[in-house]
């Protein structure tokens, strides 16, 4: 995924959130992925340029989901 996507993508980013979250068995999972700079940006991906995912699997007790 990281040699078709690059480290910093959205993703990249959904896969490391999704991962943690089911790799602990947790209902949630978060993942931050960026190029901070000064150096490393390119014109695809500018540093600065940063994904945040929040993924959450939230059940009620009568099964709707919220």
């Amino acid at each position: 995924m990281i040699e078709r996507h690059g480290p910093v993508s959205g993703e990249v980013a959904e896969a490391m959130a999704r991962g943690v979250k089911d790799r602990i068995g947790a209902t949630i999972g978060v993942s931050v992925t960026g190029t901070a700079g000064p150096g490393g940006g390119t014109d695809a991906v500018p540093v600065g340029t940063v994904y945040v995912v929040w993924l959450t699997t939230v059940v009620t007790s009568n099964g709707d989901w919220c």
